[in-house]
This record gives structure tokens, C-alpha cells and sequence, in this order.
């Protein structure tokens, strides 16, 4: 099965212009899985090669690999990359030192919040607040303590850049999930959210979800409230669908917690069969790049519908400058549509979609 799959990614680079680099890359996942080394090759293109690994968000997890496991790696990718993890690691410590401030901030306001992705789900997955790359803070808050949260973020020198126009509110919050805030001083970006997800891809409430079990983590002396590890990977899997996997790195988190066991507890059969899909194409992902198989048997379901929802990921992942344009925008459609299990459901998925 992992072959077949194998080679039909094959098939998808064999006209592509960074064919080679890509290649590679996936050699240095299932390297990186499979514990062993990887030879660099001569003929791949640097710079084409570094530019992947920051698309995909990477370097974090493959630098280690590239240093002490990769013969003849180029001496300029490896200064690259080094730097950009130094970057890394300070952006995401002034992020914790920001987490830790807001959490003290709305636990004196008394207003219930969760940490999303971001350094907290890093330390919760991977001991370390800078094992993943993040640019944003992601601020779950109930939709009733939304005005509250916004004057908050309001008073502490953020600048709200979506929704300025008040006489569009009520519409807006109808059919978006959060607010976007740039701090004006240290530009630091938190998106203010009361849902996490949207109706149009599946009808599970992953907000209502994400509230039923929450625990804390400890970063720099503060717990930050989070979800539990479960839930958490259960809206990694639906955030991901919803972006077509076009980002490598949101398929690493779900191979890792499967491999350490995360996501153990959670029961398939709990949920719609549209977010069922988005579980086992991530799954059928994390088979053909990093060679890391799921362990629970998955019989009920369409192996063409999944074939071909597998075959639009891997074209959103394999043409990363292409996530803002109208072909990226129709690949995306298509594979909302596609994921859509009835008539109604793909009229209804259309109709919010095109809101």
C-alpha cells in the first residue's frame, strides 16, 4: 500500500522543478522517523531546498538531522538553517514570554482561556516551546467574553487589523472564526478566536470539544490553560484538512503523536464521517511521506474518495508559492467538496464556502 502511494507521489514530482530538493526532503523525514542517516545529494539546489524547509515550517525538526546524520551536507544550508533556528528559538521565546503575560492578564479579568497550537502545544507535544516554528499566538475565548477579551488585548497595545468596521460585526462574527491583533510595539500577531473551526468542511463543534477537558502546562513558571492532548490532536487533524495539508509540518505533529502515542484515546466512531476523512487522509499521509503507519484498523470507508482527497493534499504540499493564488483557492474548494459525505452536506458546504 505504502509502495503504491509512494509511487504515485513519485508520479506528481516527476514534472515538477524542484522534483530533486523535494525528494530529499522526504528521504529526511522518514530518516528522521526511522532513526538513520541520509546522504546529501550533489545535484539538488541549495537555496531551492532551504525555501521548502521554511514553507513547510521544518527546520526545527530536520536541522538535528542535517547536522549530525546527513554525509556531505552543504556548509551554506547548514549556516542557514542554523541561523534561522536561532531566530526561531528567540521568536518563540518572546511568544512564551507573551503567553505568560496574557495568562496572568485574563486570569485577573476572570475570563476563561486556552492557549492554541503555538509554544504551548510545542511544550505539550515536545517538551520544548521552541521544537515547532509559530508566528502567531492562537487565544481561544467563549463568545461571551469576546467584547471583554477585545478591550483587554485593547489596553496592552494591540491594534485589532480585521473587522475595523463596527457596522459589519454582528455579520462578520456570523460567519468567521476570530480577530486578528498586531501589537504595536512589538509586532507580535494574536488571533482572537471564539470557534475554532467551520461548518462548511464538517459538523462537529470542535470548539465545544476542546472545552470538555482542559488541563494545564507550565511554561516559564505559569500554567497555561490548553487542551487536553486528545482533543488538541483531534482539531490539528480538522485545522489541517481545512488548509489542504499544504504545510508538511502539520502532518509531523500528527506522525509524532502517533508514534508516542498520543492519540490513543481517541474514538473514530464519535465523530461525523467528514471529519473521519480528514483522520485518515492526514493518516494516509503521514504513510507515504514519513513511512509511519497508524495503528487502528480503518475498513468502513471509500478508498477512491480517499485516493483522490490524498492526491489533492499532495498537490497543495507540493506547490507552496502557489497558497494564495485562485488555483490554490479551487484545489482547496475541491477538496471541501470532495470531503462532503451527502447532497445537502456539499450544498450546504458550497453555499458557506462561497461566504
Amino acid at each position: 500500500m505504502v509502495e503504491k502511494s509512494n509511487t504515485e507521489l513519485h508520479k506528481l514530482l516527476k514534472k515538477h522543478p524542484a522534483a530533486k530538493e523535494f525528494e530529499f526532503l522526504f528521504d529526511c523525514c522518514r530518516a528522521y522517523f526511522a532513526n538513520t542517516t541520509v546522504s546529501y545529494p550533489d545535484d539538488i539546489d541549495a537555496g531551492v531546498f532551504y525555501d521548502l524547509l521554511q514553507h513547510h515550517k521544518l527546520i526545527t525538526h530536520l536541522y538535528p538531522l542535517l547536522k549530525d546524520k546527513c554525509d556531505g551536507v552543504s556548509g551554506e544550508l547548514l549556516q542557514r538553517a542554523q541561523q534561522a533556528l536561532k531566530q526561531n528559538k528567540l521568536h518563540l521565546l518572546r511568544l512564551s514570554g507573551e503567553l505568560v503575560r496574557l495568562s496572568k492578564l485574563f486570569e485577573e479579568k476572570q475570563i476563561p482561556w486556552l492557549s492554541i497550537k503555538g509554544p504551548a502545544l510545542s511544550m505539550q507535544l515536545y517538551g520544548d516551546v521552541a521544537a515547532r516554528q509559530s508566528g502567531d499566538l492562537d487565544i481561544l475565548v467563549n463568545e461571551v467574553d469576546l467584547e471583554k477579551s477585545v478591550s483587554l488585548l485593547n489596553e496592552i497595545g494591540y491594534n485589532q487589523i480585521s473587522c475595523l468596521n463596527v457596522k459589519h460585526k454582528n455579520r462578520y462574527r456570523r460567519h468567521h472564526k476570530d480577530y486578528l491583533f498586531r501589537h504595536t510595539k512589538h509586532h507580535i500577531l494574536i488571533e482572537l478566536h471564539w470557534k475554532l473551526s467551520h461548518d462548511w468542511l464538517t459538523s462537529d463543534d470542535i470548539t465545544a470539544l476542546i472545552w470538555t477537558d482542559t488541563t494545564k502546562i507550565q511554561i516559564a513558571g505559569e500554567q497555561i490553560p490548553i487542551p487536553n492532548t486528545t482533543n488538541h490532536l483531534i482539531f490539528l487533524y480538522e485545522h489541517g484538512s481545512r488548509h489542504t495539508w499544504y504545510r508538511i509540518a502539520w502532518l509531523w505533529d500528527i506522525a509524532y503523536a502517533e508514534i508516542t502515542r498520543f492519540g490513543d484515546e481517541i474514538n473514530y466512531s464519535n465523530f461525523s464521517k467528514e471529519l473521519f476523512y480528514c483522520f485518515i487522509t492526514a493518516n494516509r499521509l503521514c504513510q507515504d511521506i514519513f513511512n509511519i503507519y497508524h495503528s487502528t484498523l480503518i475498513n468502513n470507508y471509500s478508498k477512491h474518495k480517499l485516493r483522490l482527497l490524498v492526491n489533492l493534499a499532495k498537490k497543495a504540499l507540493l506547490y507552496p508559492e502557489n497558497t494564495k493564488t485562485i488555483k490554490m483557492t479551487v484545489l482547496r474548494f475541491k477538496y471541501t467538496i470532495l470531503i462532503q459525505t451527502g447532497f445537502v452536506r456539499k450544498i450546504k458546504s458550497f453555499k458557506r464556502y462561497l461566504i
